[in-house]
C-alpha cells in the first residue's frame, strides 16, 4: 500500500497520486521483481540499492529502498531516479564501441595484408607505431615499433627522409615521390643496397585537426626501374 508519494514520483511513473491504494489497485501490470525486492526490505530491514527496469513501462530506475518506522509496521521508503536516458546512452555507446572494435579489426587486417608498404610514425621524433608485412619485407626483419626512425633505420639517417617527415608534420602538406632512391640494409649487419620507391608521406591527424604523426605509404619499384634502365642502356 502506498502511504505517501511526492510530485516527482507522479511525474516519473505517470501513476497520479496513489496514496492509500494497494499496488494491485493501480491497473498496471504487476511487477513481481520490485514487489519481491521491497518485500525483502520490509521483512528483513536490510536496505538495497538496485538499477533495473519496470515491467509496466519498460523504463529503468536507480532505486534505494530502506525500512522506516518500527519493524512491526513493515514500512519502507523508496528513493529513485529515472535513468532510462542514461542507460540508453550507455547502451548506444557500448554498441558503437563494439562496432568500432569490429571496424578496427578489419582495418588492422587490411593494413597488415596490404601489398603496398605502410608504416605509421608518431611525434616529432618519428617513432614507429605500426608497420605492415610489406614494410618489413622492404627494411628487413628488425625491431621497429617504439623506436625513432634514425634509431630503427640508422642507414637512412643522412638520406634526407627525416627532413621530409618534419616538413609533412609541420605543414600538413603530403609529400609524393616517384622512384625515390634509398639505400637500405635488408638484413641486420648487411651492406646497404639501393632500392627505388614510389613513396607518399601523409600527415596523421587526430582530435581537433592536430597533426600527431606521418603515414608512410608506397611500393618498391626497384625491379621496374632497373629493367627500364637496362632497356634504355
Amino acid at each position: 500500500r502506498f502511504i505517501e508519494v511526492n510530485p516527482a514520483f507522479m511525474r516519473q511513473t505517470g501513476l497520479g497520486d496513489p496514496s492509500g491504494k494497494l499496488r494491485s489497485e493501480l491497473g498496471r501490470e504487476f511487477d513481481r521483481f520490485w514487489m519481491e525486492t521491497y518485500g525483502r526490505v520490509a521483512l528483513t530491514g536490510e536496505p538495497i540499492r538496485v538499477e533495473a527496469p519496470t515491467a509496466s513501462n519498460g523504463r529503468w530506475y536507480d532505486v534505494y529502498a530502506f525500512r522506516i518506522g518500527r519493524p512491526s509496521e513493515r514500512r519502507i521508503a523508496v528513493l529513485f531516479n529515472d535513468v532510462t536516458a542514461a542507460r540508453n546512452s550507455s547502451a548506444e555507446r557500448d554498441r558503437l564501441l563494439r562496432a568500432l572494435e569490429v571496424e578496427r579489426s578489419r582495418l588492422e587486417y587490411v593494413f597488415e595484408k596490404a601489398p603496398a608498404f605502410l608504416a605509421v610514425l608518431r611525434g616529432p621524433d618519428h617513432v614507429f607505431a605500426l608497420a605492415n608485412d610489406a614494410y618489413y619485407q622492404l627494411v628487413g626483419k628488425r625491431e621497429l615499433i617504439g623506436k625513432p626512425l634514425g634509431e630503427a633505420l640508422p642507414e637512412v639517417r643522412e638520406q634526407g627522409f627525416e627532413k621530409l617527415l618534419d616538413q609533412v608534420l609541420e605543414t600538413g602538406t603530403p609529400y609524393v615521390g616517384r622512384e625515390v632512391s634509398v639505400r637500405i640494409s635488408r638484413t641486420p649487419g648487411a651492406a646497404s643496397e639501393e632500392r627505388f620507391l614510389d613513396l607518399v608521406y601523409l600527415p596523421l591527424v587526430e582530435g581537433d585537426d592536430e597533426r600527431v604523426g606521418v603515414i608512410a605509404h608506397g611500393t618498391d619499384v626497384s625491379e621496374q626501374v632497373r629493367a627500364r634502365r637496362e632497356v634504355e642502356r
